[in-house]
């Protein structure tokens, strides 16, 4: 959690705000992501719910809530504005057609040979 320190800012409103678009929101994009996926599966919808649902949202939990818990620790040394990460579009573009390649391509699975 140091390395975030810079990004969120020296007061606890704004700290709070700031942890939970830059790490709840990708955690939910993520597991969406997965469960996505993970529903284009020929081996039915357990296997979503045991494989896809349960490793993405339950394995990666510690990123959903431990943030906000570091966030309300006051600030490590008072510092300039808060870094951002500025939108760009071609990363959109990039992150866009990767979840099209996941989805389609490793959802349904990849198959090697015909006995396999």
């Amino acid at each position: 959690m140091p390395p975030l320190e810079p990004f969120l800012g020296p007061r606890t409103e704004e700290r709070q705000t700031r942890v939970r678009s830059l790490t709840l929101l990708p955690n939910l994009v993520g597991g969406v992501t997965f469960v996505a996926a993970g529903l284009l599966n020929p081996h039915g919808l357990e296997l979503v719910m045991i494989s896809a649902a349960a490793a993405s949202f339950g394995g990666t939990s510690l990123l959903a809530w431990y943030p906000g818990l570091w966030a309300r620790r006051p600030p490590v040394s008072a510092q300039a504005p808060p870094l951002g990460v500025p939108r760009s579009r071609a990363w959109l573009v990039a992150a866009a057609i990767a979840l099209i390649l996941f989805v389609g391509v490793l959802g349904p699975g990849i198959r090697f040979g015909a006995g396999h």
